[in-house]
């Protein structure tokens, strides 16, 4: 298969086009007989061609037509991955509709705030949703049904919307035409010359894990877009456990992963876990390996990884397998550990970097492992142009920018000729790579009056018994002082207790060799992550701690409180969820009611989502944990007993 051939034909059929939405359709269906999706369906594997995604897409459109209401510029599309999320997007487009992509991680509230202000009456949903409007639910549409269409009736709209709100207190609706996304869609020829392995097929097929959300931008352009242009293949996973994402990985031979470093990080903590139950011979084994595979793959990468994928078989056996060949973080900070270590066993792990106003704009793209290590952001794309202001923020000049930004208030339109300011603080290298240090307005003047960046400071901090912890300027009596806020679960052991106190210690004295300093340390037992976002927003929780929806306390205020009493009912369903906690950490011990699953029996962000399936399953409940989070048998239990229908 020549690759360099389909991506000039591709585009080369673009720069003739219109550039448009219509003619990217056209465009990505061009070879009807590749397989655009896959997906496990009992034991079998599904596959769905091009096209019949292609004709899918059509009777979607035809069956939204007489639905959609006419008066409507706008119309909603609130799904998870899927191949009805594609059709419903081209769907709602051919209907001279623009589909505004929902981030269903936002919550109910902000996505009605969206719904409000853009004036939406429909959305197009794959379950039933709690937000206003009509929703059409075509989770289970029957395409049988529409026997006939017209491709020459409908009318084409060129825009689409994607939201954002996660880390701020504003939510931005980012409008982006088809002029835009074809910009971005030329940068993947950059990429493809720059780096061949992104090119790897396994088995004569590159097949994307579709686990990034489409409705967000890296999910969209970086997976979506970037590959289903050039007619590669999607997999679909049924759920987000880690048990249904390793098998469907290894089962479809899935060959390209893009993710946020919260993947890679649950990863790289399995494998370290594994790794620290083995005796001292195989733990040194492994660590001298990693050694061994850093300086092979610096030295001749190409062949270095060759070797390297031999020598860590095993490790590789019990982690995706052998058909994963191209990876890529991005989104927020990706440590140095789970770069060392996914990159040590032969698994290539790339960092790149986009916002949600300014798409993907580069992504670092060296054979050389050190340099992948360095988590650098690579140089821009041949489309893009950076530069550096005076306060050391990073300036990006794009044609793939959105076209306007729509807010509660307001409605700015971007110029693609002028430089837009990310505020992400930065620096470049000899090599003209760019690495990304923190956000601007996260700098805290401490009262030595040394400007310190939270976020360089937050990269060695490591507290495995706390839930959540964030670094951050903290006003007291017109003092800023740099506090570390520590998020402590509510059903705090005496154990853990100690441990929090040994960690901290290590911690400062970790930072007192670099020469930082922390003025404060509290903790506090009350969520300091929104509940829909994957990061701490030091915003949001400065406006919680102002409101006084956040009770800090020192060390010494802490209370360890043991809960004993339990009634029966409570007891027969604490001992069904005994068993699924150690079926699901393979493992056979007395539990303890109150320990925490992750911090004090130590699974992964993996097994909890696997952990919530089983139970979902067994007691035929939707588990909230937004609003009641549950960690330990006895959370569970009561969640359970509260609910059950």
């Amino acid at each position: 298969m020549n690759v360099n051939k389909i991506i000039k034909e591709r585009l080369d059929l673009l720069n003739k086009s219109n550039k448009d939405f219509k003619s990217i359709f056209e465009i990505i269906h061009k070879d009807k007989e590749n397989i655009f999706c896959e997906k496990t369906d009992g034991f079998k594997i599904h596959k769905t061609t091009y096209k019949e995604c292609y004709i899918n897409s059509y009777k979607m459109g035809e069956y939204l037509k007489n639905i959609l209401d006419d008066s409507c510029e706008y119309v909603g599309l609130m799904m998870n991955n899927s191949l009805e999320f594609i059709t419903s997007l081209y769907g709602i487009l051919m209907n001279n509709k623009k589909p505004v992509l929902l981030n269903i991680r936002l919550g109910n509230v902000l996505n009605n705030e969206i719904i409000k202000r853009l004036n939406i009456k429909d959305i197009v949903c794959d379950d039933d949703y709690d937000v206003i409007g009509n929703k059409i639910n075509v989770s289970d549409f029957d395409y049988s049904k529409i026997t006939s269409y017209d491709e020459t009736k409908f009318i084409w709209a060129n825009e689409l919307a994607i939201c954002t709100s996660a880390t701020s207190l504003n939510v931005k609706i980012c409008i982006y035409d088809g002029y835009a996304i074809s910009s971005q869609i030329t940068n993947s020829e950059y990429i493809c010359k720059t780096n061949k392995i992104i090119k790897t097929h396994y088995n004569g097929y590159l097949k994307q894990l579709a686990f990034l959300p489409f409705y967000h931008i890296f999910g969209l352009m970086a997976s979506y877009f970037w590959f289903s242009f050039f007619g590669r293949c999607f997999v679909f996973l049924k759920d987000l456990s880690s048990d249904t994402l390793l098998r469907t990985i290894k089962k479809h031979e899935v060959t390209h992963i893009f993710a946020v470093p919260m993947l890679w990080h649950t990863v790289h903590k399995t494998i370290i876990k594994e790794i620290d139950k083995q005796d001292e011979k195989t733990k040194n084994k492994f660590y001298k390996g990693l050694k061994l595979s850093t300086k092979l793959q610096s030295i001749c990468p190409k062949l270095g990884l060759m070797i390297v994928k031999k020598l860590f078989s095993e490790v590789r056996t019990k982690v995706f397998g052998d058909s994963v060949a191209f990876m890529i973080s991005g989104g927020s900070y990706l440590s140095y550990d789970a770069s060392y270590v996914l990159n040590g066993i032969g698994y290539p792990l790339f960092n790149g970097y986009g916002m949600s106003e300014i798409g993907i704009t580069s992504v670092e793209l060296s054979y050389n492992i050190n340099e992948r290590n360095k988590r650098s952001i690579g140089i821009p794309f041949n489309t893009v142009e950076y530069k550096i202001n005076d306060n050391n923020q990073l300036l990006v000049k794009s044609k793939g920018v959105c076209k306007k930004i729509i807010t509660k208030d307001s409605i700015v339109e971007i110029n693609n000729d002028e430089y837009f300011n990310t505020f992400d603080i930065v620096n470049c290298d000899k090599k003209h790579k760019y690495y990304i240090l923190g956000r601007c307005d996260d700098v805290v003047l401490t009262p030595s009056g040394e400007k310190v960046n939270p976020d360089v400071i937050e990269q060695m901090i490591f507290l495995p018994s706390a839930e959540r912890f964030c670094l951050m300027g903290l006003n007291v009596d017109n003092i800023n002082y740099l506090t570390l806020i520590v998020e402590l679960n509510k059903t705090l052991s005496e154990l853990r207790l100690n441990n929090i106190f040994d960690e901290v210690n290590k911690m400062l004295e970790v930072l007192d060799k670099e020469n930082f300093k922390i003025d404060k340390i509290l903790y506090t037992f009350d969520p300091i992550q929104s509940a829909t976002a994957v990061k701490v927003s030091r915003k949001i929780l400065k406006k919680w701690i102002d409101e006084g929806n956040i009770k800090l306390l020192s060390f010494n205020e802490l209370k360890v409180e043991k809960l004993d009493n339990i009634d029966e009912l409570t007891k027969k369903v604490v001992d069904e969820v005994k068993i699924v906690f150690n079926e699901v950490l393979d493992s056979n011990i007395d539990i303890d009611i109150n320990a925490h699953f992750i911090l004090d029996l130590g699974a992964t962000s993996l097994d909890y989502l696997t952990l919530l399936v089983k139970l979902e399953e067994k007691y035929d409940i939707k588990f909230n944990t937004n609003n009641e989070p549950c960690y330990s048998v006895l959370q569970f239990a009561n969640y359970i007993i509260s609910n059950i229908k």
